[in-house]
């Protein structure tokens, strides 16, 4: 399910109307970087599910994101959600905007009933790219949210949130279950810049380490080396449809 930034003037749903297996969400949401993007993800899966769908995981991607390698669906399947923090890795979260936003009364009388909200080690963390859950956590998940706010309140929370609140919703509604790696490969590179070249690539479809030489947080100050078997897919390929890692990896399929 594709969606398009309401902002996005140019876009032309009309386009991916022959494309198999692709969908365009048609509530369309106004998306400042660092807002609240709950709403576009919910909405999503809700449309999925009322087009009755045949599927049995979400997982969530980024506009500058391809899959590099095959088999992400067998490594899925084995587990029942995957998220970058689970509860008591962190250090802190003090000072993390999204944390912060949280502790206001108002949401901590709408999570409190879910899990004690008041706990800073209750929570789970990260980025949402790459993260996955069976449809039927999901769904649980989706039921939570739409039970304690309304999608213009989760659209118009000044803050990212869904980097606490999805992984932290998917922890308990699991019943604690330690989650699963991500499919995505976030860390690769410092800052917002895209990737140059192929070699993190080349790595990655080899299976092997990869280093994390970027935090994406103030709440894990640094990313250790770690096994690529289980990353299916790269975040940022630039956007330019003729750049020319884009192209080398479209070329792998």
């Amino acid at each position: 399910v594709l969606h398009a930034n309401e902002a996005f003037t140019r876009f032309d749903a009309a386009r991916f109307k022959e494309m198999t297996n692709v969908v365009v969400n048609p509530r369309r949401w106004n998306f400042s970087h660092g807002f609240s993007q709950l709403a576009i993800v919910l909405s999503s899966y809700l449309y999925a599910r009322n087009l009755d769908i045949d599927f049995d995981y979400v997982t969530i991607t980024h506009s500058g994101e391809m899959f590099v390698k095959h088999g992400v669906f067998d490594y899925m399947s084995q587990h029942e959600f995957g998220i970058w923090n689970p509860p008591g890795t962190l250090s802190s979260l003090n000072g993390w905007p999204a944390y912060e936003f949280v502790r206001r009364e108002p949401m901590q009388e709408a999570l409190r009933t879910l899990f004690d909200a008041s706990d800073m080690h209750q929570y789970a963390a990260g980025h949402i790219e790459g993260s996955f859950y069976t449809r039927e956590l999901f769904d649980r998940m989706y039921q939570e949210f739409c039970a304690r706010f309304s999608m213009i309140t989760m659209h118009s929370i000044p803050v990212f949130i869904e980097e606490l609140l999805l992984p932290t919703f998917a922890f308990h509604l699991s019943r604690n279950k330690m989650p699963a790696h991500p499919i995505n490969a976030i860390l690769l590179h410092k800052g917002h810049a895209p990737l140059d070249s192929m070699d993190m690539v080349e790595r990655i479809r080899n299976n092997e380490m990869i280093p994390g030489v970027w935090s994406p947080s103030m709440f894990k100050p640094a990313i250790e080396p770690f096994d690529s078997t289980h990353i299916y897919t790269v975040k940022r390929v630039n956007r330019v449809m003729d750049d020319p890692v884009r192209q080398a990896i479209r070329l792998l399929a």
